[in-house]
């Protein structure tokens, strides 16, 4: 796009305006022939201190980056509850932390969305651990270079939406002619379980909300076998299985 390397590698608030502007320029000019059809989208902008102004979608995906947690920290209740409370004190707006909390946030989210790209990637390319039934197909991870990012409920979500929609437009001719729905399992290896999420596959638009009807099958079939699972997530259609159990 023949812009400066040096430049790209700023924050945004950093980069001159001149190339700021040539920035919009370029995507608009070359977005489409990417696919990029939502690459902008227009937000509201919080101002703070004197130069200062991040987007609602930015403190969004900040929030998001901190309630996922640290990539290298081990999924556990405890390390659950203190993002919480971390992601929370992000939120409140006379709290003297609210500026490290988010810029936090907004590094971890970015190499949380690497990963996930990078597991979409592998897992797409090499359909390691990927099986079909007549009715869904599941994913088991047990190794993957990044494993305890997706034992945590929000991250494994959106690996399992990428790859909902990597299997519905992809180049497989059976993928595109019937869309299945979509189980993923994360081994922890510290509880000895499986974090499973499970994903309908109801064509989406953008905006639209649709019902996920995983959860009574979840528990008609931990019930059926007697499980012991756990439900931690604010969303029945995550959770917690037992090694054993799966």
């Amino acid at each position: 796009m023949g812009l400066s390397l040096e430049q790209c590698k700023q924050t945004w608030s950093a980069v001159q305006g001149a190339h700021r502007k040539e920035i919009d320029e370029q995507l608009a000019r070359y977005a489409g022939q990417y696919g990029m059809e939502n690459y902008s989208f227009p937000s509201f902008l919080c101002h703070s201190e004197f130069r200062r102004q991040i987007s609602a979608a930015d403190i969004s995906y900040a929030i998001n980056g901190l309630l996922s947690g640290d990539m290298t920290a081990a999924a556990s209740r405890e390390s659950m509850r203190r993002t919480f409370f971390q992601a929370l004190d992000a939120l409140a707006p006379n709290s003297s932390t609210v500026k490290e909390l988010i810029d936090r946030g907004m590094r971890m989210a970015m190499d949380q969305h690497a990963a996930i790209l990078r597991q979409m990637d592998a897992l797409v390319e090499t359909r390691k651990g990927i099986r079909k039934t007549k009715t869904f197909r599941y994913v088991l991870m047990t190794d993957a270079d990044d494993q305890r990012l997706f034992c945590h409920p929000i991250t494994l979500t959106r690996l399992s939406l990428f790859l909902l929609d990597a299997f519905r437009f992809g180049s497989d001719r059976e993928s595109r002619k019937k869309s299945r729905p979509l189980l993923m399992a994360a081994r922890n290896a510290e509880t000895e379980s499986f974090l499973v999420v499970g994903m309908w596959a109801a064509l989406r638009s953008e905006g639209a909300v649709i019902r996920n009807e995983f959860a009574p099958h979840f528990a008609a079939a931990a019930a059926a076998i007697n499980a012991q699972v756990t439900l931690n997530s604010f969303n029945a259609c995550v959770m917690e299985v037992k090694e054993k159990d799966m």
